[in-house]
């Protein structure tokens, strides 16, 4: 599918994802640099926290965005969860990526406070 196709919400959210990765790898790469640094831990963390602020702005605009343009599904997802049909929740009305999307944004919130 060509992007010019997608929707501004796609777009938005293809953008913000592919941000987001290299976000992380850039993240990942830092982390393994200022593991070898013995003497100024302390000076380089702050940068890492920085990089991990940015990393959870860009999945909360994900996030929001799809939900957004989702309303539908996510009430749909929610009713099902009250009515206890797990079958539902399970098999993907919200989406699989959505909810994906939803756990990476919480986890990159412990990094942040991990990170502090």
């Amino acid at each position: 599918m060509k992007i010019q196709k997608l929707q501004p919400s796609q777009k938005i959210i293809f953008a913000c994802l592919v941000i987001a990765i290299v976000m992380e790898a850039v993240c990942i790469a830092y982390n393994i640099f200022t593991a070898f640094a013995c003497c100024c831990k302390a000076a380089l963390i702050k940068i890492l926290l920085a990089l991990s602020v940015i990393l959870f702005i860009f999945l909360l605009v994900v996030v929001v965005t799809a939900g957004f343009a989702n309303e539908k599904l996510l009430k749909q997802g929610e009713d099902d969860v009250h009515n206890i049909n797990t079958d539902s929740v399970l098999t993907g009305n919200l989406g699989g990526s959505f909810i994906m999307a939803v756990i990476a944004t919480v986890f990159s919130i412990a990094n942040i406070i991990v990170s502090k």
